[in-house]
């Protein structure tokens, strides 16, 4: 996609999502034992998948279903329901529940906050005709993966007020959890290694730009100097410097008895980007927000990577998350940042099928 970017000047994101569509139309699944039927539809002008598990075990069997609605990652600006169908297959299939994939619409082509309007769209009139598509409300998930794990954050807390159940849990795996500092410890451990995880400073610095039509420098995103001192104290009046220096949240980041200093946290310039505001609103950063909101989050199921430039996001809300008292259940495993889009042919990793099936034991035991 790089190279036909730079022949033809058709952005590499317009390529990706292309062939993600192709690949979708004609995609064989040879691992389809008709246990799981498949609809694509429309819900409020979204298009959506419906996973609907038949002849679900080890699942109480009642009249209606348990609901997970998944929201895919991407960074905003590319993937969609094809890149992440064999995974929410076999999570469908797994858990036994009704799965609703949103293929919200993508950055640059619309910015924020689309994507969070077509998600609380679709999730709302899903809930508002349960009867219609045979979900039990007691027993509702929102689930995503990196950017899509943000939205599941952010659609909960939209409709938190509108519920008349609450959601039963979120499933977070390798979660975006804030765009405003890009020197915590796993963005300098894992950002030098380009082929080592989906997720690289060529890409991640697109993220604001795409989604919030920011004009931030790459250069200068990765050494913080789009904040002033002013704004990594009001991240650090949020996120203690001390937690990254603990080992219970350290110890897979980077080395424990190596303290970060100072010096990593000091930008150049006592004056901030004009678009750094935006960084720090909620719905962007939901890592921030105040323990009054983050308090009233549903039972969680976290997943983080190893190998993973958003570790230390994961770990950090994992860490505000039982501050607040907040039932979470944490799961690390030892593969790179985008696993759930390498569960089918040519390339499979027995972890992500782990996470796959550790996620759908939650949900099972959770309904």
């Amino acid at each position: 996609t790089r190279i036909i970017e730079w022949c033809f000047n058709i952005p590499f994101y317009d390529t990706l999502s292309f062939m993600l569509d192709i690949c979708d139309k004609i995609k064989y699944r040879h691992y389809d034992d008709k246990s799981v039927l498949t609809e694509d539809s429309y819900i409020e002008g979204v298009r959506v998948r419906i996973y609907d598990a038949v002849n679900a075990t080890k699942v109480p069997q009642s009249n209606r279903k348990a609901l997970v609605l998944f929201f895919h990652g991407g960074g905003f600006f590319f993937g969609g329901i094809g890149s992440h169908d064999t995974m929410n297959y076999y999570l469908a299939k797994y858990s036994g529940t009704k799965v609703v994939t949103v293929d919200y619409r993508l950055s640059p082509g619309v910015r924020y906050p689309d994507a969070i309007d077509d998600s609380v769209r679709v999730t709302r009139y899903i809930l508002q005709h349960s009867q219609k598509y045979n979900v039990d409300l007691t027993r509702v998930f929102l689930a995503g993966d990196s950017a899509g794990a943000n939205l599941a954050i952010i659609v909960e807390r939209r409709l938190r007020n509108e519920l008349f159940y609450p959601i039963r849990a979120e499933i977070l795996l390798y979660p975006l959890m804030q765009l405003v500092n890009y020197m915590l410890p796993s963005y300098q451990k894992y950002l030098k290694y380009e082929l080592l995880s989906v997720v690289t400073e060529d890409f991640l610095y697109q993220v604001p730009n795409y989604y919030l039509n920011t004009t931030f420098e790459r250069s200068k995103l990765f050494k913080n100097q789009h904040l002033s001192k002013q704004d990594l104290n009001k991240f650090y009046s949020i996120i203690n410097k001390q937690w990254l220096n603990q080992s219970d949240i350290n110890d897979r980041s980077y080395d424990s008895n190596k303290p970060l200093s100072d010096d990593y946290y000091i930008t150049s310039t006592n004056e901030c980007h004009p678009d750094t505001s935006k960084l720090f609103h909620d719905d962007i950063s939901p890592l921030l927000s105040s323990t009054n909101i983050i308090s009233q989050t549903p039972s969680t199921f976290l997943v983080s990577c190893e190998y993973d430039v958003l570790l230390s996001d994961s770990l950090l809300y994992w860490k505000r998350l039982k501050d607040a008292h907040v039932e979470v259940e944490y799961r690390h495993y030892y593969i790179f940042h985008g696993a759930m889009t390498f569960v089918d042919w040519p390339v499979t990793f027995t972890d992500a099928f782990e996470i796959i099936e550790d996620s759908a034991e939650f949900i099972r035991n959770k309904i």
